[in-house]
């Protein structure tokens, strides 16, 4: 589960559609429980939505699916024009001047601007591989003291029940 904070004008409709395509077609999200998105918060600059799936864990990282969804989830929110702005503080004072900006300068933070719409569009959409390998290492661990302690361990299908 995680939440975007996005725009306030944002289509929060389509937002929520292209989040939840998103989430459906990401090869280690579960088809049942389904992923769901939904509008969770408004704050002071943005609304956001929260997007959750299911994974299984023993297959997957939680912390890596958890990652590549945000990843993935989030370009393709830049891919459709959709804002995520950053917050935002306005501090209004008659007595400071704003201060001039060259024409050179706003050229370039246009172009810069133009550059990054660029990468998002030719960003890769490949999934990453989320493969449960640390819990993998883990559950080796965990299965090792087990072993050890398989006469106390209250886990254990026959272990004495209350």
């Amino acid at each position: 589960m995680f939440s975007l904070g996005l725009a306030p004008d944002t289509d929060f409709v389509d937002a929520q559609r292209i989040a939840l395509e998103k989430l459906q077609e990401l090869p280690f999200a579960l088809k049942i429980p389904a992923p769901a998105v939904w509008i969770d918060e408004i704050g002071d600059s943005t609304v956001s939505i929260t997007c959750t799936g299911w994974i299984e864990q023993h297959k997957s990282s939680l912390a890596a699916a958890r990652g590549e969804s945000i990843r993935l989830v989030k370009l393709a929110l830049e891919k459709a024009c959709v804002q995520m702005p950053e917050p935002t503080y306005r501090i209004l004072s008659p007595t400071l001047a704003s201060p001039a900006v060259p024409a050179a300068q706003q050229r370039s933070d246009h172009s810069d601007g133009l550059a990054r719409e660029a990468d998002i569009f030719e960003e890769s959409q490949v999934t990453m591989d989320v493969q449960a390998v640390t819990d993998a290492a883990l559950k080796q661990i965990v299965d090792a003291e087990r072993k050890v302690t398989e006469a106390d361990d209250l886990l254990r299908r026959e272990a004495p029940e209350e």
